[in-house]
């Protein structure tokens, strides 16, 4: 009651600018909640370095499915009226960090291109900040779409975390400002830190966090690895670590898919649930667990971004064209593992050369993400303040708010948007084996 009075008043007596935040905040994945949570800060500093108040701004977070899949399948008006209302009251579009234009297996593109056209429609400027594409094919439909849409006079700019060549084909306005900047995340420790378990040298073996992905993710990117080798991979895995003098800590992004593998791993393959850590729930829970680790192995992108922002050595394993994208990107593309050569043996040697050599973060880099988003927000939002500098790398390190923790209210919502993803599974699967759920109750 209070916060909505207070929402109020505020509004009233300051008119604040409402900067609308698109990311994948609705995933169970907690490396997209790390994101939203890291765009979330570093779009708090770029006003703080405007001198512009808290009071004179508001962020709204949504997630990238603002427009829903239902009206993509039947373009039924109605279902765009959630999104027609919070775009039109809106004073910026921002995109930030998540799989905006993938086409491939997806239809993020479409969604994306739907925003950017309502944002057209009522004059709103639209940023694009770190986001993820996919490779460009010129004779694809889809990738035509992506085009059009993105050049439209609304998008002042365009940073990807991705493939910078596939944004240069995509560009056909000389006045697109484009760049390629890394993840968000790459500033979490700063953005985190109250959660980390840093741990002191000499605490007896050196952790490694193996984070597990689904078994037919390779397949659904495309990647020639069967789906029958992955368990086998991570059950060898195991073993090999252990044998080395390695503790194994096994564990997820969130993923429900990923979090099933996981559970299949103890169930069926023999690793100590001791040495796992199911549910994963959080960002700052996904934090804290890399945090205490000397090393990780991952398939998933973001618990790689994580360990280089703590300066922690991480092995990529290929299951799609983005993990050797940010490994190349930040100067250690030898720590990634491609499907040839994906043997436990090979990705333990690459893990021990990873944490010889350390990690030394590419600071100058890191800083283009501030930079472009700086600017991007400042020429849209702000053109009066035309002469305002960003800050420094070593300001802004300084500056960054710290995230202050899940809320009892926000979990409860992660809770039932996973649960939900999991029901929706299981119906799809029953559909297509012409089955319906007999509502027995097959517990003990």
């Amino acid at each position: 009651m209070w916060k909505d009075y207070l929402k109020k008043l505020k509004t009233k007596l300051f008119h604040p600018k409402r900067i609308l935040l698109i990311t994948n905040r609705g995933s169970d994945n907690c490396g997209d909640q790390i994101l939203e949570a890291s765009d979330i800060a570093l779009v708090r500093t770029v006003m703080k370095n405007l001198h512009i108040s808290p009071l004179r701004y508001s962020i709204i977070s949504r997630d990238a499915g603002l427009v829903p899949k239902r009206y993509v399948e039947k373009r039924d008006p109605k279902d765009l009226e959630d999104a027609r209302r919070t775009i039109s009251s809106c004073d910026l579009v921002l995109f930030g960090g998540a799989p905006m234009f993938n086409h491939l297996y997806q239809i993020f593109y479409e969604r994306t291109c739907l925003t950017i056209e309502l944002a057209a429609e009522y004059g709103k400027p639209v940023v694009f900040s770190a986001i993820g594409i996919e490779a460009y094919d010129e004779n694809s439909p889809k990738c035509q779409r992506i085009r059009q849409a993105a050049n439209l006079p609304c998008v002042k700019r365009i940073t990807t975390r991705d493939d910078y060549d596939a944004l240069c084909s995509i560009r056909t306005r000389e006045d697109l400002m484009i760049d390629k900047v890394p993840d968000p995340a790459v500033f979490c420790d700063r953005i985190f830190r109250k959660f980390s378990r840093r741990q002191s040298a000499g605490r007896g073996r050196k952790r490694i966090g193996v984070f597990v992905l689904r078994e037919r993710g390779f397949e659904d990117n495309r990647m020639p690895f069967a789906h029958e080798k992955v368990v086998e991979l991570y059950r060898d895995l195991y073993a090999e670590l252990e044998e080395r003098g390695y503790e194994c800590r096994y564990m997820t992004s969130g993923h429900f898919a990923d979090e099933a593998t996981l559970q299949k791993l103890i169930t069926e393959c023999g690793i100590p649930k001791k040495k796992c850590v199911p549910n994963m729930l959080s960002p700052e829970q996904m934090f804290s667990e890399i945090s205490a680790c000397d090393g990780v192995i991952s398939c998933r992108l973001h618990p790689s971004i994580v360990a280089y922002s703590c300066q922690i050595p991480s092995v990529g394993l290929q299951w799609n064209n983005k993990v050797p994208g940010f490994y190349d990107s930040m100067g250690y593309s030898d720590r990634v593992v491609g499907c040839a050569d994906l043997t436990a043996k090979h990705v333990a040697d690459v893990l021990e050369d990873a944490i010889r050599g350390g990690v030394v973060k590419d600071t100058e880099y890191m800083y283009r993400l501030y930079t472009n988003l700086f600017e991007g927000i400042r020429d849209s939002l702000c053109p009066d303040k035309a002469g305002a500098r960003p800050y420094t790398m070593e300001e802004l390190t300084q500056r960054l708010a710290p995230y202050r923790g899940t809320k009892d209210a926000e979990m409860k919502l992660k809770l039932e948007r996973k649960f939900k993803r999991i029901y929706d599974k299981y119906n799809d699967l029953q559909r297509k084996l012409g089955e319906k759920p007999d509502g027995k109750d097959q517990t003990d």
